[in-house]
């Protein structure tokens, strides 16, 4: 999947989502296609890096 598409796909996805854990699993995932690592992850969505590693 071409990075962008990634983009879109996530973005898409987390505006409909209403689930508060399915939300943060996509932000997770848009946040890795970012390139940002688990610890950044961690502090964006305020939870440990091993749930980000889950």
């Amino acid at each position: 999947m071409e990075q962008t598409q990634g983009f879109i796909e996530i973005e898409a996805l987390m505006k409909k989502e209403k689930d508060r854990r399915m939300f943060e699993h996509y932000q997770d995932i848009y946040q890795h296609l970012k390139e940002k690592n688990a610890q950044e992850i961690s502090e964006i969505i305020d939870r440990t890096e091993r749930t980000v590693y889950k």
